[in-house]
């Protein structure tokens, strides 16, 4: 799986809760984290995904966050 689907994978299965480039990182195991902005700032401009300043649901911090909201978690 490709670093950008891995990134896509995880918002889905997480809809509707929102994370930060770093622990989209963390979480999808995508390296180097530099990876991230690039493809979430992509995935934020469809109407799928949502891209704005919001807490974390993982660190907690107030920072900009990408969530799905049109997917649920896949089975």
């Amino acid at each position: 799986m490709t670093n950008p689907e891995k990134i896509y994978a995880f918002l889905c299965s997480e809809t509707p809760k929102g994370y930060c480039d770093d622990c989209v990182a963390k979480l999808a195991d995508v390296y180097p984290r530099q990876q991230i902005n690039p493809v979430c700032s992509a995935l934020g401009l469809t109407s799928d995904f949502d891209r704005r300043e919001a807490v974390c649901e993982d660190c907690r911090a107030i920072k900009l966050v990408t969530r799905s909201i049109r997917y649920g978690p896949q089975s």
